[in-house]
């Protein structure tokens, strides 16, 4: 019936109590499955046990089941690729602006704003100079932050820079700084790692899964005994829901039945997967860590 998928149609038409139907042959009172089915046959031959229709539906829901599935697996790879986007996109900037540190900070003009309480700023007298290599450095820090000058003003700190400056600031910078000058406050929140790191998390999110049904994500304790059935073609197995703690039975299909029986053999790391807690199946089993 559970195999069928017949939801308790066929269990539903049979005797409760087989004693008096089928004469137990093994130890123990057991009745071996060809036994059962001497008798079975003639039964559904002459008794209208269930009819084909529930077969029927049966199969449409199965049909169903493998097409949400499917859907499942798709939304799921395409969430994957949408991810492994995201992750080198921050490592490229987290590169880029580990490399343009390191340059800040061994920078004498930068030094003087960041530790001596210099300012830099047109049309100022004194100070760091509007123009040179720390300037293509903060340019360069401000176009990673997603606030580039443009046009690109090279190496001069012109009305285009300061205009990136200032919407850095507005988005990111430190509350009560200068919109104007590029003083020490501002400037160590511009190289400040953990800061840009932050930015990225905001700047390039995870994307979300869109789905029709629920996924979740479960471990695998162990796989249900099927009993004397010999033939059986989906296993169930015993999963926690990683949030909730319930546990829940799922159908595992065959191909990824291998890998499962051997996980929770060996006993190593906990066996993980994908479920879709609608249809109850697992749809993808988690690899290991490497």
């Amino acid at each position: 019936d559970a195999r069928w998928g017949l939801e308790g149609a066929l269990c539903a038409n049979l005797p409760g109590d087989f004693a008096a139907l089928v004469q137990p042959t093994r130890e123990g009172g057991g009745v071996a499955f060809s036994d059962f089915w001497t008798w079975f046959e003639p039964h559904v031959n002459r008794t209208d046990t269930i009819r084909a229709s529930v077969f029927d539906e049966a199969a449409q829901r199965r049909e169903e089941a493998e097409r949400r599935e499917k859907a499942a697996r798709e939304e799921l790879a395409r969430h994957e690729q949408a991810m492994r986007y995201i992750v080198e996109q921050r490592r490229s900037l987290e590169d880029q602006f580990a490399s343009i540190s390191a340059d800040v900070y061994t920078n004498e003009a930068i030094a003087q704003i960041m530790n001596k309480s210099c300012v830099m700023q047109i049309g100022q007298d004194g100070g760091p100079p509007v123009c040179g290599e720390h300037v293509e450095l903060i340019l360069a820090l401000l176009k990673l932050w997603g606030f580039p000058a443009e046009p690109c003003p090279g190496d001069v700190w012109n009305e285009a820079a300061v205009e990136a400056w200032r919407q850095w600031l507005e988005a990111c910078g430190p509350e009560g700084a200068s919109n104007q000058a590029v003083e020490s406050a501002s400037l160590r929140v511009l190289v400040d790692r953990e800061a840009f790191q932050a930015w990225m998390v905001k700047a390039y999110p995870a994307p979300e899964i869109q789905t029709s049904h629920t996924l979740g994500t479960v471990e695998v304790r162990g796989i249900v005994d099927p009993g004397e059935e010999d033939d059986v073609i989906d296993l169930v197995v015993e999963a926690v829901d990683e949030e909730t703690g319930e546990v829940s039975q799922f159908v595992l299909p065959e191909s990824q039945a291998g890998e499962v029986r051997r996980r929770l053999a060996e006993g190593g790391e906990p066996v993980l997967a994908r479920v879709d807690v609608m249809m109850q199946r697992v749809t993808a089993v988690i690899p290991e860590e490497e």
